[in-house]
């Protein structure tokens, strides 16, 4: 009988315990994934694009009736340093932001080309990480079927109001 008693409380417990698991949307603490994601390059090279990240992390508390409208958010602009046409081989895919060990990935929804030598995207959903935080931000590109990682380092989380 202690048995069938126990069933329901450990199917919870795994379920719960996979969910931690889950990497899109969710923060997980890793250090030796926080460190790699650190190593990644300021800048890239692709065919003739020299390519680098503007990022802007923040956290908005402009009154509104969204529903999590205060969790993180960060706007992304990949763009080449030479204002030369991004190649159409140069894709957005994942976002990193790391703030300590603590890692939150998203990957991206809406990516335009605000101009030939510039892609602007964003992320949002991500934890409520104090204004004032500072963090790295890691974008995943493919390029000709290769994923590469670019960082922009010490960025840090503003607040809209």
């Amino acid at each position: 009988m202690k048995k069938i008693q126990l069933l329901p409380f450990l199917l919870l417990l795994v379920l719960f315990a996979c969910n931690k698991y889950r990497k899109e949307g969710k923060v997980r603490t890793n250090q030796n994934f926080a460190s790699e994601l650190r190593k990644s390059s300021e800048s890239l090279k692709f065919g003739e694009n020299n390519v680098t990240l503007k990022t802007y992390p923040y956290r908005d508390f402009i009154p509104a009736t969204v529903k999590n409208k205060d969790l993180l958010r960060c706007a992304i602009i990949l763009y080449d340093t030479d204002s030369i046409a991004l190649s159409d081989q140069i894709h957005l895919v994942k976002n990193y932001v790391v703030n300590g060990n603590e890692i939150w990935t998203a990957k991206y929804k809406e990516v335009t080309n605000s101009q030939d030598f510039k892609i602007t995207t964003g992320v949002n959903g991500g934890p409520t990480w104090e204004v004032g935080s500072v963090v790295d931000v890691i974008s995943e590109i493919e390029y000709k079927g290769q994923i590469f990682r670019l960082l922009s380092k010490n960025q840090v989380i503003e607040a809209t109001m």
